[in-house]
């Protein structure tokens, strides 16, 4: 970073065993309440029923495994996407840490776009379990479940971001991301 910059703070999500276990465990209370809270609204609407075929149960299952799979994968790119549109260099793609994730190591983004980059996903992917609700609310609805459950890291991103003031910048790093701000000018006379 250029040297009118210094940093503030680093959040290394990958490493810090302490931050992980938190994330984890509100990731597993997320997807807990979620999917009580849309049990609930689905029996209320009428639309939760017991199923009592075998065959179809087990192919619902898996096609709900399929598509979280494959959500993981959308979930991911967007992050990728909009690295790119904020002028990120390399974008890399891995599994570290037990976390599917999507980066561009060393590329420095302001405030607005890394919260863009971090709740993207969120909002594109859950809109889609949204409409897909209409014609398939239980299947739509553990998808929403389990995709909110997953992006606890990404929230986290989001609160701690907020926390800041404008006029910040995020480098995106290996372990999770550096925050800089600009260097106030010591000088009395600029006082």
């Amino acid at each position: 970073m250029k040297k009118d910059f210094i940093l503030e703070e680093k959040i290394n999500l990958i490493e810090n065993t302490s931050l992980l276990s938190k994330l984890t465990a509100w990731s597993a209370g997320l997807a807990l309440s979620s999917m009580v809270i849309l049990g609930f609204i689905l029996k209320r609407n009428h639309l939760l029923y017991v199923e009592t075929n075998t065959l179809k149960f087990i192919l619902d299952f898996f096609l709900v495994c399929g598509l979280f799979v494959l959500s993981l994968v959308i979930h991911e790119g967007i992050h990728g996407f909009f690295f790119k549109c904020f002028g990120g260099k390399k974008v890399t793609y891995g599994f570290k840490a037990g976390m599917f994730y999507a980066a561009s190591f060393n590329s420095f983004y302001t405030r607005f776009q890394y919260s863009v980059i971090a709740g993207a996903p969120f909002i594109v992917l859950n809109s889609l379990y949204f409409m897909l609700g209409k014609t398939h609310p239980i299947i739509a609805s553990l998808l929403f479940s389990m995709h909110t459950a997953g992006c606890v890291g990404d929230f986290y991103y989001l609160y701690v971001l907020l926390k800041k003031s404008k006029g910040i910048f995020v480098k995106d790093t290996e372990t999770g991301m550096s925050i800089y701000r600009k260097k106030e000018n010591r000088d009395p006379k600029f006082r």
